[in-house]
């Protein structure tokens, strides 16, 4: 791993007990420490993928490590800081501080009073980060499939929402997927499309999958070119043999008449999975060939020990878009509606009270503006 730009260690007030140190090669170490002993920890705490997910944003990473006044690690947080494009309406640049897909993660033994505390130190250092690197907002999500998942809105929100001054609390809707019960049940639970869709290409038995082996690697990179062509979702060939080859990631491959025609890939961590991505051949997309892919994939999963699937943000559109089909293809096999909790801190600052401005003081006279005037134009009283 390459060094890290440190974050110069925070200073340790007369009585604090804490105090944050910036990840670098120096302190991997401390950094696994909490890793394995935390059990807020998911997949994206991994290092390497960590990278691989500041390059695509194109982000420069501020994770740091939180330490007691003994100088033992604490707590870990996976942070990057990277500027949008400009918004041309605006002509402004938005500076922005993220976790990814993931929060902190807290060392296991420590009661709820200490991580309490803890929390609210990170929030203050986030705003310290925030002001020091002139960051606009600072956005810290939950983990929705740690150990901690049935706990983690409660365990990070309501710490950091007593904070209250910038901090702000919303959801993010995505979809989770049951693997406890049995197979028989799991089918049962799909709508009736889908369940259709899976007898029949079980009974044809021309679909034949398994799971990909490093033998794979071209002809599932010329499926990913492929897809990428057809769909033109974003494209990382650079990160694909990673994805392919990681510990954590499975993939499995679907084949037609001996032809690879889909596959997919499953990220996984303890009991928990996280469907990753998916891609089909052109020739096969009509084939229903990723719905049985899936399916299989989903029982692999099932056999290697994982009970929880996120699928992935529900990405909310107008009925009968690209993405609100994604979802419905999502739904079909019997996944719920679930939310993830997303704390955010906007930095004061003359934007911020440009915004305040612009929001109370000229927006609504130019609305009551506008309703006159269409009325005036239309011979009715506003």
């Amino acid at each position: 791993m390459q060094a890290e730009k440190a974050i110069d260690k925070t200073p340790v007030e007369k009585d604090s007990k804490f105090y944050t140190v910036a990840l670098s090669e120096q302190n991997i170490e401390d950094w696994n420490k909490v890793a394995k002993n935390s059990d807020e920890v998911w997949v994206f705490h991994d290092l390497e993928l960590s990278a691989i997910l500041a390059k695509r944003r194109n982000a420069e990473r501020k994770s740091f490590i939180l330490y007691n006044n003994s100088n033992q690690p604490v707590a870990i947080l996976p942070l990057y800081f990277y500027t949008d494009f400009w918004e041309t309406y605006l002509l402004r640049n938005k500076r922005r501080l993220e976790s990814y897909f993931t929060g902190p993660a807290i060392i296991n033994g420590l009661n709820e009073k200490t991580r309490r505390e803890i929390l609210y130190f990170i929030g203050r250092e986030l705003e310290s980060i925030c002001e020091k690197l002139n960051a606009d907002k600072c956005i810290v999500y939950s983990c929705a499939l740690s150990k901690r998942h049935l706990e983690t809105h409660f365990a990070y929100v309501n710490p950091l929402h007593e904070m209250r001054g910038g901090w702000a609390n919303s959801t993010i809707a995505y979809l989770y997927l049951n693997l406890t019960p049995d197979e028989g049940e799991l089918l049962k639970n799909m709508e009736t499309r889908t369940r259709s869709i899976l007898n029949k290409i079980e009974k044809e038995q021309k679909i034949k999958v398994r799971l990909a082996t490093p033998a794979d690697l071209e002809a599932a990179r010329k499926l990913y070119i492929d897809a990428h062509k057809r769909t033109h979702f974003p494209f990382y060939p650079e990160d694909f043999e990673w994805f392919f080859n990681n510990k954590n990631s499975y993939n499995y491959i679907a084949e037609i008449n001996n032809e690879p025609a889909s596959v997919v890939n499953m990220m996984t961590h303890g009991n928990s999975g996280y469907y990753w991505s998916s891609y089909t051949a052109t020739a096969f997309v009509d084939s229903e060939v990723n719905t049985y892919l899936l399916w299989c994939a989903f029982k692999e999963m099932k056999k290697l020990g994982v009970l929880h699937l996120d699928l992935g943000d529900q990405p909310f559109a107008a009925p009968g878009s690209k993405t609100d089909n994604i979802a419905r293809f999502k739904r079909g096999y019997g996944s719920e509606l679930r939310y993830r909790f997303r704390m955010q801190y906007n930095r004061p600052g003359k934007s911020q009270n440009f915004f305040n401005v612009l929001h109370k003081a000229i927006v609504p006279p130019l609305t009551n503006l506008r309703i006159k005037i269409s009325a005036k134009l239309s011979g009715k009283k506003p």
